[in-house]
């Protein structure tokens, strides 16, 4: 008879563990009163409790610290490393933009706008002016030009004056006023039917007032010219560049025609500001099959291509061209035969501001 189970059981000894079952003493860790925390970045991945202290040492040996930032993925941005890349809200240090792209601080412009001057000071930046050619036989003085400026100081006044053809020099003068009273020296053309260049620093302006050229002949056979009057100033802002657009900067609209064979001038803009200018007029012949050229020239010289028309009716021509300030340009026309004739009307600068280009003849 097999003995019961129970019996069976409890006459067995018992058995020794196998040795992977033993029980091996963990480390100790030596945790003193303090804030705890819970980390298993450990290299046994086992759980246990560090102080603060202890968590930090355990990070690259204690050469990087863990700290929280609420700025998102840009980490760092209130580290002393930064401050040369970035510029935080709460910013203190000062900065220069020196790129296009660059950002600007509110003192920065401030005090970029404080240092445009209230004034202005003589200099050769253009500011305002009446361009047009005039002309008179009139023995006594003459206003011919006239325009306004926006704030007072120094100007540099300048304009061209000559003697009609069959004049002598000497009987050609201007003088520039302000507000109907002359403030100007009394200049006196040079050479007779060749326009000199004059030029003078006057002060005392106020804004608001009339600055005006005035002129005279000292023989009513001969009339005397002026042209290119003008106010200039020492640039105290910077301006975008000059770019080619569809925003007219100055027109000489008046139709002008010509017979002659050979390349003539026949409209002229002063350049004020340097940059590339779309340079448009509109040209004809004077009948169908019969050829009228035009090319714009810069200071007398061929500049731009040669364009033709052959028809009756009105063609626009456009180019765009580079030009520095105090260039003219130019526009210069030919027929074939003398018994032809080339029409000219609204020769225009074009740019994407409003700036940079006076009419000097239309």
């Amino acid at each position: 008879m097999e003995e019961p189970i129970k019996e069976k059981l409890t006459k067995e000894e018992p058995k020794e563990l196998s040795e992977p079952l033993k029980t091996k003493e963990l480390p100790k860790i030596n945790i003193k009163g303090a804030e705890k925390v819970f980390s298993s970045n450990l290299e046994d991945d086992l759980k246990v409790l560090l102080t603060k202290s202890q968590k930090i040492d355990l990070t690259d040996g204690g050469a990087t610290t863990l700290h929280k930032h609420d700025h998102g993925t840009l980490d760092g941005l209130d580290d002393d490393d930064h401050s040369a890349v970035y510029l935080a809200k709460d910013n203190t240090n000062s900065y220069t933009p020196t790129d296009d792209y660059h950002p600007a601080t509110k003192k920065y412009v401030d005090d970029s706008a404080s240092m445009i001057p209230s004034s202005y000071t003589a200099g050769d930046v253009f500011i305002a002016g009446d361009g047009a050619e005039d002309h008179h036989f009139n023995t006594y003085w003459t206003k011919v030009a006239e325009f306004t400026i926006d704030k007072g100081g120094t100007l540099r006044l300048k304009f061209d004056l000559r003697i009609a053809s069959g004049g002598t020099a000497s009987e050609a003068y201007a003088k520039v006023y302000r507000n109907g009273a002359a403030v100007g020296s009394t200049w006196e053309d040079d050479s007779s039917a060749t326009y000199a260049s004059y030029s003078e620093d006057i002060s005392g302006w106020s804004p608001g007032d009339l600055v005006q050229l005035y002129s005279i002949t000292s023989d009513s056979s001969y009339a005397v010219y002026t042209r290119k009057f003008r106010a200039c100033v020492a640039e105290d802002i910077y301006l975008p560049p000059i770019t080619p657009g569809y925003v007219d900067v100055t027109s000489a609209p008046t139709e002008r025609s010509s017979s002659e064979v050979s390349y003539t001038l026949i409209k002229e803009l002063e350049v004020l500001e340097s940059g590339t200018y779309r340079i448009s007029w509109e040209m004809r012949s004077d009948g169908a099959g019969e050829n009228s050229y035009a090319k714009i020239y810069k200071n007398g010289v061929a500049f731009g291509s040669e364009q033709v028309v052959s028809n009756a009716s009105y063609v626009t021509k456009a180019e765009n061209l580079t030009f520095s300030k105090g260039d003219s340009i130019e526009l210069w026309v030919h027929v074939t035969y003398g018994s032809e004739r080339c029409y000219i009307k609204n020769f225009k600068a074009s740019v994407l501001s409003l700036r940079g280009v006076s009419m000097l003849i239309d």
